[in-house]
């Protein structure tokens, strides 16, 4: 892996664009060798680089409506917080709703900024939630 050396933002964009395409090569150039996907959906899952390698290619986006993004960086780390509406699949299985998306970057000498954590949350309805305890 060759690594990329530009900004955070441009790191940030050319992974989400890797990830829209389905583009496993190119996304893996971003990806730290100890990445993780933590995710909530049905139960509290840690999911292994291999799983994320093996998904990409079956990952089907319809269509994303991004509203907020809050990029947060301290020294050598920074975390990308999403809210977005999402439209997609993964093989058969549909991955439609709201979601935070969160990923945790950390910058490298060797290889630039890789992201090495990322969080995918489906958003509850809040009006579910009691207003108190």
């Amino acid at each position: 892996m060759t690594g990329f050396h530009g900004s955070l933002e441009d790191s940030i964009r050319a992974f989400s664009d890797a990830l829209t395409r389905s583009d496993i090569e190119a996304a893996k150039e971003f990806a730290a060798d100890d990445f993780t996907v933590v995710s909530l959906d049905g139960g509290l899952k840690v999911l292994d680089r291999a799983w994320w390698e093996a998904m990409v290619p079956n990952f089907t986006l319809e269509s994303i409506d991004l509203r907020t993004e809050i990029i947060v960086e301290r020294d050598d780390h920074a975390i990308d917080y999403r809210y977005a509406a999402m439209t997609s699949r993964v093989g058969s299985a549909e991955r439609t709703g709201l979601f935070c998306i969160t990923d945790h970057w950390q910058r490298t000498d060797e290889r630039g900024w890789l992201v090495w954590q990322r969080h995918s949350v489906p958003v509850v309805d809040s009006s579910r939630l009691p207003d108190e305890f």
